[in-house]
């Protein structure tokens, strides 16, 4: 898979080893975080603005000593992404004066609540697998205005941070979101979510054998992306029978005549040359897709997009507010105004980019997306390189006189030259890769379909009349037993996103003795 500027790919992060060798690598016990966005149960703290009635104050007796207490101190422990860090997995500790301090009862992980007997210094330390510490200090002084003083140093690692102060039963309290920020996935990216069952596949045979089966057990819906659309595709090859089968039996093994059998609505997005519909649009389709296209009402939908960019841009990627995921998350802040909201910027460097600095010296749309992944049922997805294309077709043997990498339209008598080694076959020896990701994950995949194909609804490009809008599910069960997956991309304008270069960065930055880099 090759990284242009600007052309789009998808990126799947299984989670990889802790530098720091500690005994807490655990993923398979992620504490199902899949229904994070679940707040019903975060102590109560819709009515924010409330002072009467905020955390729950039903359970505020301080735990560690008699003292009534003079002020209160809330912790959430989330990730980067405000997602919750699972119970299993997370370290905090938290002392006050110097002493270590128990929470009070009641609250609900990721919630933890602190009572403060009096002024003093309270520090909170929080760590987890694969991700930076953090460590937080809160000044209290229930007689100052006001009352708590948050310090932190969070400029090498730029974790997420958010704080309010709010009343709670007439005593100062102060409520800290605190987001650690994971060492290899991207923070500018989707979330990381946990509990994904992940499949490898290093050739186009068990690639395609494992998407024909999915695509048989589909149910309700189809999406599927790729930069390239043959449908006369063919996904499964048997070495003994291939040779030999006639046209029409080997149309029984495409990608159209599958799809054709499945009653599942199909969404179908193909990239194009220089900008959508633009003069070359043709090239990266046939006649069979857009005939399905032009039909309305048939469960098979298809649009086009192009990369439009060109000429001189800034390159960059965006910065984030951590105080927004928070209120995203946490539905019942949504209204929250938080103390620290400032922008966590990139540690990619900016770069001016010319699309023009070539012989010729001039400027035209020369990216293109380049992704390939499908989604099926929500909850199964497949993210790689492979297009749906003749030459993306090969075995893990990479044999050169492989008759079944002959082009659809070849005779048998030019397949068994191909057998006999009288004869190159039309297609050389491929290596490319994919990845099977069933879980929580799935859904960012999705999203990023839902993304593209959105926006081309609302252009009103060609065949969008015969396209329909759809959502998303989110509350996909997470495995146990699986492993943390982050889905990133490169988008251009309007969309603007680029979690793959600060995945690399990352991947860099962390490594210990070398790095491999495969390229094509």
């Amino acid at each position: 898979m090759k990284l242009l500027a600007i052309a789009l790919f998808l990126l799947v992060v299984p989670a990889c080893d802790d530098s720091s060798g500690s005994g807490s690598n655990n993923t398979s016990n992620v504490n199902n975080t899949s229904n994070v966005n679940n707040t019903s149960n975060v102590n109560n703290t819709s009515n924010v603005n409330n002072t009467s009635n905020v955390n729950n104050t039903t359970s505020t007796n301080n735990t560690n000593n008699t003292t009534p207490p003079q002020g209160y101190v809330d912790f959430a422990a989330l990730d980067i992404w405000a997602q919750a860090l699972p119970s299993s997995e997370a370290d905090l500790t938290v002392s006050f004066n110097g002493s270590d301090i128990t929470a009070e009862t009641g609250a609900s992980w990721p919630f933890t609540r602190y009572a403060l007997p009096g002024p003093g210094q309270l520090t909170i330390t929080l760590s987890a697998p694969y991700h930076f510490p953090m460590t937080l200090t809160v000044a209290f002084d229930p007689s100052a205005d006001p009352p708590f003083t948050l310090t932190h140093d969070t400029a090498p690692t730029k974790h997420g941070i958010s704080s309010v102060s709010v009343l709670l039963g007439g005593l100062p309290s102060f409520t800290i979101f605190g987001g650690l920020r994971h060492k290899w996935f991207s923070a500018q990216g989707r979330p990381a979510r946990r509990g994904n069952n992940v499949q490898l596949f290093m050739d186009g045979e068990t690639y395609w054998q494992s998407l024909h089966d999915d695509i048989l057990s589909v149910n309700d819906r189809i999406l599927l992306a790729s930069w390239w659309w043959e449908s006369n595709f063919e996904l499964l090859r048997d070495f003994d029978t291939h040779a030999y089968l006639t046209p029409t039996e080997r149309w029984e093994n495409t990608i159209m005549a599958l799809l054709e059998s499945t009653t599942a609505v199909k969404r179908i997005m193909v990239g194009e040359f220089w900008g959508t519909h633009d003069i070359l649009d043709w090239i990266t389709t046939d006649d069979d897709i857009l005939e399905k296209a032009e039909t309305p009402a048939d469960n098979f939908e298809f649009m086009g997009q192009g990369n439009p960019t060109s000429d001189q841009f800034w390159f960059e990627p965006a910065a984030f507010t951590f105080g927004d995921r928070v209120r995203t998350t946490f539905t019942g802040w949504a209204g929250a105004t938080f103390d620290d909201e400032a922008e966590i910027t990139s540690d990619v460097p900016g770069k001016d980019v010319d699309f023009s600095d070539w012989p010729l010296g001039i400027a035209f749309q020369a990216a293109s997306w380049h992704q390939k992944f499908s989604v099926f049922d929500d909850n199964v997805a497949y993210v790689g390189g492979m297009n749906v294309k003749a030459v993306d077709w090969d075995t893990n043997n990479h044999a050169f006189y492989d008759h079944r990498r002959m082009n659809f339209e070849s005779t048998e008598a030019e397949r068994v030259e191909v057998m006999n080694k009288e004869r190159e076959p039309d297609n050389v020896p491929r290596k490319d890769y994919f990845l099977r990701i069933e879980g929580p994950a799935a859904q960012d995949a999705a999203d990023i379909f839902k993304t593209r194909w959105d926006y081309l609804l609302g252009e009103g490009v060609d065949y969008s009349e015969n396209a329909s809008a759809f959502t998303i599910s989110r509350n996909i069960p997470a495995d146990p037993t699986g492993v943390p997956v982050q889905i990133t991309a490169t988008m251009p304008e309007p969309f603007w996103e680029h979690g793959i270069a600060e995945t690399w960065l990352n991947a860099f930055n962390q490594a210990q003795d070398y790095g491999l880099i495969d390229d094509q």
